[in-house]
């Protein structure tokens, strides 16, 4: 049985008709919710939490269950949440000791991770894939290969945490006000030599 919003027979629950009715717009806040579906009761509220939160849960089910085929996704979408899945999946199959099937969803994710500069899922797909040839199977080279990914997508990764790092200083200081700071600028130039030093190696 899957948990999940907009199945079949589904219709008659309170968790699918708090899904409508949002989607409607005929409910936009928590008290219009709770006179909704318990009118009566001094503990309204108290329900009207818990039937949100079996939503919030079924929603977070159905999230898996996304038609990429559609239109509005483009290429490089797809693969972003394919990889990210994939990534989960081969996770889930080596704690459920299915090793064989793990390693070649990794290899095959690795690849199109790669293919869309996907580095974090790279790093961590080499990492299983080193782990595998070098310590399950005794295949040397292909530990060897992976082991080299690994340290090269390791300092990839590092790279673009400095990058995040210096995006995030910057642009904290406008949250609150978007006026312009020239005191920034000195900052700004230190971080951008710094960044080129860094696109030198990677």
């Amino acid at each position: 049985k899957l948990n999940v919003i907009g199945t079949d027979g589904a219709s008659n629950t309170k968790v699918q008709q708090l899904y409508d009715q949002i989607l409607t717009g005929n409910i936009s806040s928590d008290q219009a919710g709770a006179e909704m579906f318990f009118p009566t009761g001094e503990f309204q509220e108290k329900y009207f939490g818990k039937l949100k939160r079996k939503l919030q849960d079924r929603l977070l089910n159905t999230f898996f269950f996304i038609d990429l085929d559609k239109p509005q996704f483009t290429e490089y979408q797809k693969a972003n949440q394919v990889c990210h899945r994939n990534l989960l999946v081969v996770k889930l199959l080596l704690s459920y000791r299915q090793r064989n099937l793990a390693i070649m969803i990794a290899r095959k994710t690795f690849k199109k991770a790669v293919y869309f500069d996907f580095t974090e899922i790279a790093l961590l797909l080499a990492k299983e894939l080193r782990t595998h040839y070098g310590s399950i199977t005794g295949e040397k080279n292909k530990a060897d290969s992976f082991n080299k990914l690994v340290k090269q997508y390791l300092e990839v990764y590092s790279a673009e945490l400095k990058a995040e790092e210096y995006y995030s200083e910057l642009m904290g200081s406008h949250i609150f006000s978007k006026s312009n700071k020239p005191e920034l600028q000195k900052k700004a130039n230190f971080f951008c030599k710094d960044l080129d030093e860094v696109f030198e190696k990677v």
